[in-house]
């Protein structure tokens, strides 16, 4: 009561919902961040933990690289999935994740290596995204009709997602298949029209690239 006198009116609004509310849409953005940036670091630990304890754990350095990865600490992620793969040189997932830095950094030809590895090991590594970036890589490195084929089986087993469908109309365009790029670019944008809205943002820009083309 007395805080509430020495406020005066400044009390009311400072305790109205409606404040409270446009308070925790102002600043929800930042307490999730660092929300999330305290779980990553307990993870990062978690799994330094795992590794130093167990060095032979191919998982454990595997988690580590994709810590590092999100963190786009690129060259800690290389030498913690190179570690996995020394353990477990079968393991598929390591070697996709080696070929997704490579193609972040530009580096083309090694990305088409490592993933293509990754789907002779197992095509369907990491829910199938393979191979839609076997088809980038391939892409990248202007092998047309090998990204169509590589991008063509991605959205055959998963036809709803619009950053593939995207990338196969660019592969179909690149090899000259105006047609269908016109086919592959419209289901883009009709796979992000009718996805759930919070989704629809999180991909939207696939749609708009796609409406350019």
């Amino acid at each position: 009561l007395a805080a509430s006198v020495a406020l005066g009116g400044s009390g009311y609004y400072l305790a109205s919902p409606c404040v409270l509310y446009y308070a925790y849409y102002l600043l929800g953005a930042d307490v999730r961040a660092i929300g999330g940036g305290l779980r990553s670091r307990q993870s990062l630990r978690r799994q330094l933990e795992i590794a130093t304890l167990n060095p032979g754990d191919a998982d454990a350095h595997y988690q580590l690289g994709l810590i590092y990865q999100d963190r786009r600490q690129y060259e800690d992620a290389q030498k913690h999935f190179r570690r996995a793969l020394e353990i477990d040189s079968r393991d598929a997932d390591p070697w996709f994740q080696m070929g997704r830095i490579a193609l972040e950094q530009g580096r083309a030809e090694d990305a088409a290596e490592s993933i293509s590895r990754a789907a002779t090991l197992d095509d369907k590594c990491c829910s199938h995204e393979v191979w839609r970036e076997l088809g980038r890589a391939y892409l990248k490195l202007a092998r047309h009709e090998e990204a169509c084929v590589a991008l063509a089986r991605y959205v055959e087993r998963r036809a709803y997602d619009p950053e593939g469908l995207y990338w196969y109309g660019e592969a179909l365009a690149a090899a000259a298949r105006p047609a269908e790029a016109r086919q592959a670019f419209t289901e883009c944008k009709a796979a992000v029209d009718t996805m759930p809205a919070h989704r629809r943002r999180q991909l939207a820009r696939w749609g708009r690239m796609a409406s350019g083309r």
